[in-house]
């Protein structure tokens, strides 16, 4: 069709948190556990649905691959966490 809109040429975007700061806020209460948390206790302590937890989670994934990051976010049995990137286990180790 010579009227197709520009909305259904592009494709489409991925899906990302709905509140602007989930990822942010989500990273930080990570951050300040230290530990393994749980899905359900990330969003309970963000009050922000569960499935925003998620996209907020894999926004965080997708930052740490980044070229120059010292951690990367750690799936764990039953939770998630922050941890340091193995390239430097030596240096924290010293």
């Amino acid at each position: 069709m010579a009227d197709e809109t520009k909305e259904s040429r592009e494709p489409a975007a991925p899906a990302a948190p709905e509140t602007p700061a989930a990822a942010a806020l989500v990273e930080a209460l990570l951050f300040a556990s230290g530990r393994p948390v749980a899905l359900d206790r990330l969003a309970e302590a963000a009050e922000i649905p569960l499935p925003e937890v998620e996209a907020a989670l894999d926004e965080i994934a997708r930052r740490c691959e980044a070229v120059g990051r010292g951690i990367r976010l750690d799936r764990v049995a039953g939770g998630v966490r922050l941890v340091a990137r193995n390239d430097f286990d030596v240096p924290i180790r010293r």
